[in-house]
């Protein structure tokens, strides 16, 4: 059950971080002991930009980027 996750185990892909919401939301949950992915999927008006937040530098990506980025997530997550 998600009590029994330690929350510093927990990685977060966050998107929407160009907004203010995405990024209150990202840094709650840093405060709360979760790690914040790198990477961010976005709209195009945003691709190849990146968000700070807290200490974590997000990339934004999107379109045929995002693909590849996500396998990459998600394979550094199984490690």
């Amino acid at each position: 059950t998600l009590k029994d996750v330690e929350l510093s185990s927990v990685v977060i892909m966050m998107n929407g971080l160009p907004g203010n919401m995405g990024r209150e939301v990202a840094a709650a949950c840093q405060r709360r002991g979760m790690e914040l992915a790198k990477v961010a999927l976005t709209g195009p008006d945003f691709s190849g930009e990146s968000v700070v937040v807290g200490e974590t530098t997000v990339s934004l990506v999107a379109g045929e980027m995002a693909d590849e980025a996500l396998t990459k997530l998600v394979s550094a997550c199984k490690e």
